[in-house]
């Protein structure tokens, strides 16, 4: 009877400790994207070794990810996501605005996220990777200056007036992270 009870026990638990598994949702990792510059700049260098210093601190949940563009960007956090069975829970991504441009804009490497850009699939295959990982929990910035700027340039010598469309590129990248929340800046950004 005892050995009757023993096995009813045991397979208790283990039935127990097998739903327990199934029920807890993915961890949820974040990451900082900065761009691999060829050449020396300060201000992302700087911000690099920030990030690289908090990530000693936060190895397990925080991700700092040098990227020479949006497909390296994506092979990066995916190789990780995969490994740790997680999905992202903030992504941030760290670039110049450029005023001089006349339009909201943020750069993974090479790559130029802007309101027309980020409606094109094809241009947005490598962050539509991400889809998968993102839903409507996951938080996404746009570290660049004016990223989120909505208001309309005026005219200035051969330019002219033009709006940022700030609130159409972040409207575009939540529809391409699956509905995540995005927050941009209107001004300057400074980390």
């Amino acid at each position: 009877m005892k050995l009757i009870k023993l096995l009813v026990f045991c397979l208790f638990f283990l039935l127990h400790s097998i739903l327990a598994q199934t029920e807890q949702p993915p961890a949820r990792l974040n990451f900082l994207v900065s761009p691999k510059l060829d050449h020396f700049d300060a201000a992302p260098f700087s911000f690099q070794v920030q990030a690289k210093l908090m990530q000693m601190f936060h190895k397990k949940k925080m991700y700092v990810i040098i990227a020479k563009s949006s497909e390296d960007m994506a092979s990066q956090i995916i190789a990780i996501l995969e490994k740790r069975k997680a999905v992202i829970g903030n992504i941030w991504f760290d670039s110049h605005g450029h005023f001089t441009r006349r339009k909201s804009l943020f750069e993974i490497g090479k790559d130029e996220f802007n309101y027309i850009s980020i409606r094109d699939s094809c241009f947005t295959l490598n962050l539509k990777k991400l889809a998968s990982y993102c839903d409507t929990n996951t938080n996404a910035g746009i570290g660049s200056c004016y990223g989120g700027a909505t208001y309309s340039l005026p005219a200035v010598e051969e330019f002219p007036e033009q709006r940022m469309n700030g609130d159409s590129l972040m409207i575009g990248l939540s529809e391409v992270l699956n509905n995540a929340t995005v927050y941009a800046s209107e001004s300057f950004v400074m980390t």
